[in-house]
């Protein structure tokens, strides 16, 4: 039995191909495209919290970085200084590209490489939501699924320089569907039955969501997870998602994994929400950390470590404060490690890389890793803002660099240590490294 929830976000996807059927019907073609985008505006705005507005705006001047951006939303809170129709990317909360007929996927991944650009010359912090909603695909598609399973990865691989969520939501009457970018730390992550957390680009078919209803829920998270004040209650829609993934145990869906181009994969997953308990998780690794050859380390935890409960564990707490941007380099080539190691910066961002994470979070600490005091540890819990926000596996201990020493490891990505170790409150002590029992 389809609930009132669903009923309402899925008859919204009429609102949008009406919006697309009066575009079309207007005699002179180049008002068209500017018709739709008004029309989409409008009912984007009715999907927001009230403290967001959605609009039109330039990318204010960065570089080269200049843009005309189709859709922003942002606080209403945004200075009256930039109400002049341009927006700097840092006061950007979610960017979004409108096309009546989605045809070319090389646009859209310049939109995404001009906004990254942007982000990297700027203050913001956070990954950058944008989606990509189209009023209809190119004719000639044989395979819709698949086409905006390779545009939303093609985005995605368009931003080295600044990490994407990257999602697209087409209501094409041919084949309304939704497309989003999944991993352990993006707005709404797919889970399978199995307990994986995957990780690529996840097609949902109107059949088991509508693209209105994908679109109002990852709009909703994408705020949540990229604004630091959030004042949002989610257990609305939480409770709606399980009520959807579990009537039917769960939503079938197609899996395009990260660097596959081959089949799309069936996949029966639950959508995670970020006031989910398993959504608490993680740091936000939108991009992989690329390894020297020497430190590839296995990514498997103990499965036995798995089983533990709350309490007891005995961890390293390390605490980040703010993100500092301060080029360093080191060589750790004396414990397998490279000898021409760097890192950009240490402390802690929302959103922040994997490797970015690990670099600020094993480097470079002073204490005695031969001290009884660190024996028999085997993660550590990095913590910002009195909460932990991830936990590494410790692979062994590095150094002295110049009196202090560090560890190697990797980013725990095992849903029950996760859910264990992450998202946990610990004091704020003065000491940025110590112990703790969780």
């Amino acid at each position: 039995m389809t609930s009132y929830f669903e009923e309402v976000l899925a008859s919204e996807d009429l609102r949008f191909q009406a919006a697309l059927a009066k575009a079309n019907a207007l005699y002179h073609q180049g008002t068209r495209g500017a018709h739709f985008e008004d029309e989409v505006r409008a009912i984007i705005r009715n999907f927001l919290p009230a403290t967001y507005v959605c609009q039109d705006v330039l990318l204010a001047p960065a570089a080269d970085a200049t843009k005309q951006l189709d859709l922003v939303v942002h606080s209403r809170l945004v200075p009256p200084v930039f109400e002049q129709g341009q927006l700097p990317i840092e006061l950007i909360t979610i960017a979004g590209e409108i096309k009546t007929r989605l045809r070319d996927k090389k646009e859209i991944r310049l939109t995404a490489t001009k906004l990254a650009d942007a982000a990297v010359r700027s203050p913001r912090r956070e990954a950058i939501p944008f989606f990509i909603l189209a009023g209809s695909l190119k004719k000639d598609l044989q395979d819709h699924a698949r086409w905006l399973a390779e545009l939303v990865a093609f985005v995605t691989s368009a931003s080295p320089p600044w990490p994407l969520w990257s999602a697209a939501f087409s209501f094409d009457q041919r084949s309304p569907i939704s497309a989003l970018r999944v991993t352990v730390s993006s707005p709404i992550r797919a889970v399978t039955t199995a307990g994986d957390v995957l990780e690529g680009v996840v097609t949902i078919p109107t059949e088991q969501l509508s693209p209105s209803a994908v679109c109002y829920l990852w709009i909703w998270a994408a705020i949540y997870t990229a604004d630091t004040v959030h004042g949002m209650d989610f257990r609305f829609m939480r409770d709606a998602l399980r009520h959807l993934c579990t009537k039917e145990e769960g939503l079938e869906v197609l899996f395009r994994p990260d660097g596959d181009i081959g089949e799309m994969l069936p996949r029966r997953v639950s959508l995670l929400l970020p006031e989910d308990e398993a959504a608490r998780t993680i740091y936000a690794p939108v991009e992989k950390p690329v390894l020297d050859s020497s430190e590839c380390i296995p990514a498997v935890e103990d499965l036995r470590e798995t089983k533990r409960v709350h309490g007891g564990r005995k961890v390293v707490l390390i605490t980040l404060g703010s993100w500092v941007d301060e080029p360093d380099s080191w060589d750790e080539s004396a414990w397998g490690g490279s000898a021409t190691a760097t890192r950009r910066g240490y402390g802690y961002y929302s959103g922040m890389t994997q490797e970015d994470l690990l670099n600020a979070c094993r480097l470079f600490w002073r204490f005695n890793p031969k001290s009884t005091t660190w024996s028999g540890i085997d993660y550590a819990v990095v913590a910002h803002d009195g909460r932990t926000r991830a936990a590494v596996r410790l692979d062994g201990f590095i150094g002295p660099f110049w009196g202090r020493h560090g560890f190697r490891g990797h980013v725990v990505t095992d849903p029950a240590l996760v859910r264990e170790l992450v998202g946990r409150e610990v004091p704020r002590r003065q000491n940025p490294i110590t112990t703790i029992e969780l």
